[in-house]
C-alpha cells in the first residue's frame, strides 16, 4: 500500500508543478514494488516530471523503456506522446518526434492538440527542406480546422513559403 500512496502523492505533486519532489517519490516507488501497474504509473510519472524539468536525456531514457515495457499503454495517453516527441526535438532527433507526431495524429486526429500536431509537423518538413510535404499539411490544417488559430497560422505558413519560393 506504500507504493500505491507514493503513486498517489507523485500524481498530487505532478498537478502542483513540484516535479522535482514527484521526480522523487516516483523513483521511490520504482525501487519498491513489483506490482506491474504501479511500476508502470510511476515509470510514466517519472518521464513527466524529467520531462517538466527539461532534463531530455533521462526523460528520453524513462519514455523509451516505458514504450518497449508497455507500448499499448503508451497510445493510450496522447500527453506522453506528444512531450516524448518534445523530447526528441529537443535533443535534436526531428525524424522521430516527427514519427512520434505523425502517429499522435493517427491515433488522435480529433483532439484539440491535433490542429498544432499537424503545424508542427509541416514545419519539421519545412527544415528539411520538404516544403511539398509542409504545404500538404499546412493546407489540411487551413481545410480541417476553419475558423481555428491554427488555420491562421497555416495560411501564414504557406504565404511564406510562396514568398520563399518566388524570391
Amino acid at each position: 500500500e506504500s507504493a500505491r500512496a507514493l503513486v498517489g502523492l507523485g500524481l498530487v505533486l505532478l498537478d502542483s508543478s513540484q516535479w522535482k519532489e514527484a521526480q522523487h517519490a516516483f523513483e521511490q516507488v520504482r525501487t519498491r514494488t513489483d506490482d506491474t501497474r504501479l511500476t508502470m504509473a510511476a515509470s510514466f510519472g517519472l518521464a513527466e516530471s524529467l520531462y517538466r524539468q527539461q532534463q531530455w536525456e533521462p526523460a528520453q531514457s524513462v519514455y523509451e523503456s516505458g514504450m518497449r515495457q508497455w507500448p499499448a499503454e503508451i497510445n493510450l495517453q496522447p500527453q506522453m506522446l506528444i512531450y516524448l516527441a518534445d523530447v526528441k526535438s529537443h535533443l535534436n532527433k526531428e525524424p522521430e518526434a516527427r514519427g512520434l507526431l505523425e502517429k499522435f495524429y493517427n491515433l488522435y486526429p480529433t483532439r484539440p492538440e491535433a490542429s498544432s500536431v499537424l503545424i508542427q509537423i509541416g514545419d519539421s518538413w519545412r527544415q528539411v527542406s520538404r516544403t511539398d510535404r509542409a504545404k500538404t499539411l499546412y493546407a489540411a490544417v487551413i481545410h480541417q480546422y476553419a475558423g481555428s488559430p491554427q488555420e491562421a497560422m497555416a495560411r501564414m505558413r504557406l504565404a511564406e513559403l510562396d514568398k520563399e519560393s518566388r524570391a
